[in-house]
């Protein structure tokens, strides 16, 4: 039996195909994720799914891990497709929280790092020499 062969879909005119490949990285974790997502979809996209992937309770910040190290922030381009940001077929992204994910995380390790029972040595009083 003769196998037919499809003929591969042609690429958009920008040259960006039908996909584009993404790794996220967190910025907090050091966590990453690949993910593949259509081209047409809208950089907001990933944004929802790095918030779910990674814990986030608010939208994070993205950002390319290289040049020109453009960090996606705008309206306009949280609206615009992975393609027309230049994110096809493959990119790197930081996922960055927001900033009230650092302050809650902050806010714990302040209340962890504060002595519970440890009586405070007196002011003055020597410290208690090791018996030999």
């Amino acid at each position: 039996a003769a196998v037919q062969v499809q003929p591969a879909a042609p690429s958009t005119s920008s040259g960006s195909g039908s996909s584009a490949r993404l790794q996220l990285r967190c910025a907090a974790s050091a966590r990453s994720a690949t993910k593949a997502f259509e081209a047409t979809a809208p950089l907001s996209v990933v944004q929802v799914f790095a918030a779910a992937e990674f814990g986030h309770a608010e939208a994070p910040t993205l950002a390319l891990t290289f040049p020109p190290y453009t960090v996606f922030e705008a309206p306009e381009q949280l609206s615009a497709s992975l393609a027309s940001l230049g994110l096809c077929p493959s990119a790197t992204l930081r996922v960055v929280p927001p900033p009230s994910t650092f302050l809650a995380a902050e806010a714990g390790a302040e209340e962890a790092a504060q002595p519970t029972d440890a009586a405070p040595a007196e002011a003055g009083e020597p410290a208690a020499a090791p018996v030999a």
